[in-house]
């Protein structure tokens, strides 16, 4: 019996060791606990993995509590030095992979219904959300913008819906979610107030949704989503709601008990003003930008806007992307001063929607280029606008391949000046100009820009282009039902696709 005392105490000394030496090795970080809070929270998942999993021994299911309940709060950098720390505290103890088949399952389903692109760090984080809501009621997102919070808890809530509907899951139940903004009112608006010429009391939002889900007695799991940043004036009233005994005390002396299907959640950048009380109370989910990437939000953006579009073409547009944008944004992070803060994601998705829209305004419907009116006389789906139509695949398939690949390239460059080095202040132009020139020399089948001013003082010259395509088209008419030759195809000159100064 005694040797049984002395081994838990040396997993809980452990336990708190292991904290302790985050807390001094690791990066200082505004959401990172490591407070007897956070301890208890290790100590409650390994008692329900216990549980769940009674056939492992004690050492591997308190590693796997302390992994889970610490890895999703940590940066990138910090997760190696932290498994290195249970690594030398626990030596040559081997832990299994978690498996989360039917919900990872769940989360890729959503994410296809959505039209959204299946990004295995992305599907972690979510997995990440959901154990770390079994252990704590209170969860806060952390990370910049463009970080996937609000898609994160939004999958992980349909997902959850989804998998309650299977026979196989009768314990997961649906998910309830009532999302608000807590700085876009004051503070009697938010929690209620009394009015003085009455001295009645007035519920504010927080007391209106809470009394709402008090009142509904189903089992299903209601989430209270706080989108907007956290500071002292207002989140310190949430403390007793964070608690374990999860009461919302209101200015009136009424105290509202909240049951174990609600959960708290915020979404946040970070949290600088946060006192220690709070950070100390939640559990932590960080995304950073690089979860999920730039990449899959183009991608999906360009399959959805052109849709229309040959694989073969939007591949084209998409390698692009991959090939330009990334050493774009790194340049632009280390040499440009920008007017206005930007992520990655931001710099990416303009250049797609400059590129598509540029793309739109020389594209009549569908893939249709269109051409001047004049040149073959208006098209009918056209009637009474400025262009008629060229079918873009048509041009492609009789001799203009390369012209279409042409007009791609060149109308990327322009989106790509004006998407990454758009937000550039006055004194970097010249220099972001100079290194779009560089940048594009380097590939032989990009154009190349005028060397006389800077990239910005250029357009892409459409006229000539649409002249021979149009040219492509009245001879597809006018050969219609007798077989190609390739000497019979009009010229495709690709020079033709080229910049021209603004007017």
């Amino acid at each position: 019996e005694r040797e049984r005392e002395r081994e838990i105490v040396y997993k809980l000394s452990s336990e708190q060791l292991s904290q302790q030496l985050s807390s001094e090795q690791l990066s200082q970080q505004d959401h990172y606990d490591f407070g007897m809070r956070a301890l208890k929270a290790v100590l409650v998942m390994a008692g329900a993995l216990k549980r769940q999993f009674s056939h492992l021994s004690e050492d591997v299911v308190l590693i796997r509590a302390m992994r889970d309940s610490n890895v999703p709060k940590f940066l990138a950098d910090d997760i190696s030095l932290f498994m290195g720390i249970v690594q030398d505290l626990f030596p040559g103890v081997d832990i299994p992979k978690v498996q989360h088949g039917a919900l990872t399952e769940a989360v890729e389903e959503t994410l296809a219904e959505r039209g959204l692109q299946v990004v295995p760090t992305q599907v972690l984080k979510v997995v990440e959300l959901h154990e770390t809501t079994r252990v704590r009621h209170g969860v806060m997102l952390v990370g910049p913008s463009g970080g996937s919070k609000s898609v994160c808890h939004t999958l992980l809530s349909e997902s959850l819906t989804k998998l309650s509907k299977r026979s196989d899951h009768e314990t997961t139940q649906p998910v309830q979610t009532f999302t608000l903004n807590p700085k876009c009112i004051d503070m009697m608006e938010l929690y209620g107030s009394y009015n003085e010429a009455t001295a009645e009391w007035k519920d504010g939002l927080i007391a209106i949704i809470v009394r709402q889900m008090m009142q509904d007695e189903s089992q299903d799991e209601k989430w209270i989503i706080f989108d907007g940043p956290v500071d002292t004036l207002w989140i310190e009233n949430m403390n007793t709601v964070l608690d374990d005994n999860k009461t919302l005390c209101l200015a009136n002396s009424e105290r509202i008990k909240l049951n174990d299907t609600v959960h708290i959640l915020f979404e946040v950048k970070d949290l600088a003003v946060a006192s220690p009380a709070t950070v100390s109370r939640c559990g932590m989910v960080y995304l950073d930008e690089d979860v999920v990437g730039w990449a899959p939000a183009v991608q999906t953006f360009i399959d959805k806007e052109l849709a229309d579009l040959s694989p073969e073409l939007r591949s084209l547009v998409m390698n692009l992307f991959d090939q330009f944008v990334e050493e774009g944004v790194k340049y632009v992070r280390k040499h440009v001063t920008e007017h206005i803060a930007t992520t990655s994601l931001s710099l990416a998705m303009a250049t797609a929607r400059h590129f598509v829209s540029c793309l739109r305004h020389n594209v009549g419907l569908k893939t249709k280029l269109r051409v001047p009116e004049g040149e073959e006389g208006e098209d009918e789906e056209d009637s009474g606008t400025k262009y008629s139509a060229v079918d873009l695949l048509s041009v492609s398939k009789y001799g203009g391949k390369d012209q279409v690949h042409g007009v791609m390239r060149s109308l990327f460059a322009w989106a790509f000046v004006w998407g990454i080095g758009g937000t550039s202040i006055a004194n970097h132009i010249e220099e972001f100009s100079d290194f779009a020139r560089d940048l594009f020399d380097q590939d032989q089948q990009m154009p190349s820009f005028p060397s006389k001013g800077t990239v910005f003082d250029y357009y892409v010259d459409w006229e000539p282009v649409l002249k021979q395509m149009a040219a492509i088209k009245v001879w597809k008419e006018q050969n219609a039902g007798v077989e190609e030759q390739a000497d019979n195809l009009p010229p495709c000159d690709k020079s033709l696709v080229s910049f021209a100064p603004w007017k």
